[in-house]
């Protein structure tokens, strides 16, 4: 079950991925996970090809993703979005 203090958390976690995105410039970008992929675009860049980067925080963020047993999840962020499904 996902507590709204879960919610939050995440949120934040991923708010900070997505500080670091924008600071380098980034606007579509997948993250391979370990478990999964990661989706973020900044608004209205969902359409342009997405860049492949690697970002080490992802992997505790998707540990508590996997752990918890989310399952496919979208978070709106500042900017734009994050989404994380898992590999099939």
């Amino acid at each position: 079950m996902r507590t709204i203090e879960d919610q939050f958390d995440l949120r934040d976690r991923l708010q900070d991925v997505e500080d670091d995105l924008i600071d380098a410039g980034k606007r579509h970008v997948t993250i391979q996970g370990s478990e999964g992929i990661f989706e973020w675009a900044i608004r209205g860049a969902a359409d342009e090809p997405a860049d492949n980067v690697t970002i080490v925080l992802i992997e505790d963020i998707e540990d508590v993703i996997v752990a918890r047993g989310w399952g496919d999840i979208r978070v709106a962020l500042e900017s734009g979005s994050m989404s994380w499904a898992p590999q099939p």
